[in-house]
């Protein structure tokens, strides 16, 4: 297992620069792992008047930490503190299955496969031949530029990102706002991947390096990027730069709460993966008497299937 998660330093989504640029709120740091959660309001009336409910969550898209055999001491320590606390594990976390389980008792499995490529094999090697015919395709129609610093890219980012909320009809969490995309194009290690044409900026791919693996983050394109196959070329072009700097890329999943080969998204990247690493998703119950109570407010069975279960009508 690669020893990207055993000591996080200020990049990437370990950082508290990145997990600060998606919140919108107070976030915490647990001291003995060196991770950060975010505290979220609840909202609901019912509970004690003198204090209004939080809970707290990991870092979309995934939940990093320094040490991660430390985490059972801080959860431990977090017992009173908010009704509960939910994340997603790291692909690379180091960490075992029966640590996790015992850190979080009342919510911990197997989630969604997340797919790898190892750079230490040629790409050729593993890069699908429908992939191929893809890039050759992009390279053709495009120049694709390198930018390691890439906050100047803001307005064109945002145009195309606000193609791609209309095109998915993105919502919730990963519907950032401007000011969120200011502080992710500034945190240390994101990398912008630009795909332009005689008309412009038509693709931006947002990858997010820490130590020996690089995460796929974000990636937006206008209607022509999708024509001449844009993100065939960004991905491509970050396989080329990113071997030899780093050892893995983590290109995540698909969407949806489960995993779906069929998806589009999850065969697109399967065509650029080598393997694939299972994320958990852990949940725990710090105030088992406001969680009951919590639920019985929204009418939530206790132990149903979303965690935690009060929020799953939100």
């Amino acid at each position: 297992m690669t020893q990207a998660s055993h000591q996080i330093d200020q990049s990437g989504y370990g950082s508290e620069q990145y997990v600060r640029s998606i919140s919108q709120g107070q976030i915490l740091h647990l001291p003995k792992c060196n991770g950060w959660l975010i505290r979220r309001s609840i909202g609901f009336d019912g509970l004690d008047a003198t204090h209004a409910p939080t809970d707290l969550m990991g870092a979309y898209p995934i939940f990093q930490c320094a040490n991660w055999h430390l985490l059972v001491e801080d959860m431990n320590a977090l017992d009173g503190s908010a009704v509960s606390v939910a994340l997603v594990t790291d692909p690379f976390a180091d960490i075992t299955p029966e640590e996790l389980r015992y850190a979080f008792p009342d919510r911990c499995f197997p989630y969604k496969r997340h797919l790898v490529a190892d750079l230490s094999r040629e790409p050729d090697q593993f890069i699908s031949r429908h992939h191929r015919r893809n890039i050759k395709h992009a390279m053709k129609a495009l120049s694709f530029q390198i930018v390691a610093q890439p906050l100047p890219l803001l307005k064109p980012w945002m145009d195309l990102y606000a193609n791609l909320i209309r095109r998915h009809a993105v919502y919730g969490m990963a519907a950032f706002s401007r000011a969120s995309f200011a502080d992710q194009l500034a945190v240390p290690g994101m990398t912008a991947i630009v795909a332009r044409d005689s008309t412009g900026i038509v693709g931006v791919g947002l990858w997010l390096e820490q130590r020996d693996v690089c995460y796929y983050h974000l990636a937006a394109y206008n209607d022509r990027g999708y024509a001449v196959s844009a993100s065939f070329g960004i991905f491509r072009t970050a396989i080329d730069y990113f071997r030899g700097r780093v050892q893995y890329i983590a290109f995540g999943a698909g969407p949806g709460l489960a995993d779906n080969p069929s998806d589009g998204l999850t065969r697109f990247k399967a065509g650029w993966s080598t393997e694939s690493r299972y994320v958990y998703f852990c949940g725990r119950i710090l105030d088992q008497a406001a969680y009951v109570k919590l639920c019985a407010i929204r009418s939530q069975p206790q132990d149903g299937p979303f965690f935690p279960s009060y929020r799953s009508a939100v």
